[in-house]
């Protein structure tokens, strides 16, 4: 798999892997996000250290930890069958083993071993505190379920403050996720990050060679796909687990986005607890919170939106037309069920998110000044006027606030366009002090290029 756009992670897991000090990394992320090939690629650069990497499976302690203790054993020169009586006679061996060679212990998908054995955190916590000052060990402890991990930083952890360093990878942003189809035109990029978003294993199954659609049909849409499986895997066997889990993606799919909304529409009727499978949703990224930029904190003016583009796609397309879906040919469902919405509200939609992120990343390239605090969207209520609308790209810098209007339409934006966003934002008591205009296809030459700002798709890509 190409690896690239992990520069810094990769940095700073090289560096606690070197040097003779006891480190202790905690690294967390969402499934396929690129964790494991992260620490292969760290690790590989300790040459002089003794390296015993183990990964957990999703199977009970005892099978864990016979597991584990055949990885260690082998490191340690220990008879081939030899298992440890805990868990915690397994760390004082590797710790004893540090306090004379450098040693590099992994334990990926630490989160498997910590669910079904929750004192696993106390042992290591015990071990850490006895053995860290003459040690030359470098623990690197990874999972997936997020919330699990993140506990293991919180005050009331055996392990809070035993950390030296905590990478929480995240999904890449719309520009690294183009590397992995860099010759495409800048309107098939937003498709792919559109469908497949920024989860580095789905983008590395795209075959640049093949049309943006024909990945999206065979590698989403087609019956028994390999993505139709993984999000099976990532989401849909949870629903198993905990009630509500699959009613609330359909909700937020179907527009209902208020917390209030959401709640009562998923209890209706149901032993579900909405509250808590919500949650679960944003842990996982499959649902992101937003809050205006305007009015942080205002629970009514905060709403919920996908997190993850695949999920998404494959919610509005796929799952709500199952049944279509399993019987027609996937270019006859293509047409029937996915182009129009596809290229008049869905694809508009999902470049707006990109323009967001895109006019944040040209302001960290001094591409756009001044520089800009924050983005996001900016919610506007005039209750008298009886006006209430929210402008979706927003900008704060030390002179206030710029709307970005977004346009992907297939015509260059003219006079007309850019003349009628003026006169709506004149209209209403607001505080923008500029104007900004991102247009997939260019601006008519009848634009003074110095009157607003003035973005292409092409401008976001470059």
């Amino acid at each position: 798999m190409d690896f690239f756009g992990r520069d810094s992670e990769l940095a700073e897991l090289g560096s606690a892997l070197a040097g003779d000090k006891f480190e202790a990394v905690l690294i967390y992320g969402r499934r396929r996000v690129g964790k494991t090939e992260l620490i292969r690629r760290a690790v590989a650069d300790a040459d002089d250290a003794l390296v015993i990497s183990c990964e957990c499976k999703r199977a009970s302690a005892a099978v864990n930890l016979r597991h584990l203790s055949a990885r260690v054993a082998s490191a340690l020169g220990l008879p081939a069958d030899y298992t440890f009586a805990t868990f915690d006679a397994l760390l004082e061996a590797v710790f004893r083993a540090a306090t004379s060679q450098r040693v590099v212990f992994v334990i990926d998908e630490f989160s498997f071993l910590l669910r079904e054995d929750p004192a696993t955190d106390s042992s290591l916590a015990i071990a850490i505190d006895a053995h860290r000052h003459d040690a030359l060990l470098k623990l690197v402890l990874s999972g997936s379920y997020v919330d699990l991990m993140e506990r293991l930083v919180d005050a009331d952890s055996p392990l809070y403050g035993r950390f030296t360093r905590i990478i929480h990878l995240r999904p890449f942003g719309y520009y690294t996720a183009s590397m992995f189809y860099p010759d495409y035109s800048p309107a098939d990029k937003v498709l792919m990050y559109a469908a497949f978003g920024g989860v580095p294993y789905f983008n590395s199954l795209v075959d640049p060679g093949r049309s943006a659609i024909d990945n999206v049909l065979d590698l989403i849409i087609r019956k028994d796909s390999i993505l139709e499986h993984e999000i099976s895997e990532m989401l849909l066997n949870e629903t198993n687990k905990i009630a509500g889990l699959n009613d609330i993606v359909e909700l937020v799919g179907n527009g209902v986005v208020k917390y209030s909304d959401i709640v009562a529409r998923a209890s209706q009727g149901k032993q579900a607890r909405p509250a808590y499978a919500l949650g679960r949703l944003l842990d996982m990224g499959i649902l992101r919170k937003v809050e205006p930029i305007n009015a942080k904190g205002n629970k009514k003016r905060t709403f919920y939106a996908f997190g993850d583009n695949l999920v998404h796609f494959y919610y509005r397309y796929v799952f709500s037309y199952l049944a279509e879906r399993n019987i027609m040919n996937v270019s006859d469902f293509f047409v029937e069920f996915v182009e129009n919405d596809l290229r008049e509200k869905y694809l508009p939609m999902k470049f707006e998110e990109i323009a967001a992120e895109g006019v944040a990343r040209l302001s960290a390239l001094h591409r756009i000044e001044p520089p800009i605090y924050e983005v996001g969207t900016y919610s506007f209520d005039d209750p008298r006027a009886k006006v209430n609308r929210q402008f979706d790209v927003v900008t704060r810098d030390r002179d206030g606030y710029t709307s970005y209007e977004c346009k992907f339409t297939n015509a260059p934006v003219g006079r007309a366009v850019v003349k009628e966003e003026e006169e709506q934002v004149r209209g209403l008591d607001i505080g923008f002090y500029r104007l900004g205009f991102i247009a997939k296809s260019g601006f008519a030459d009848n634009i003074e290029a110095g009157e607003h700002v003035l973005l292409t798709l092409g401008d976001l890509y470059r």
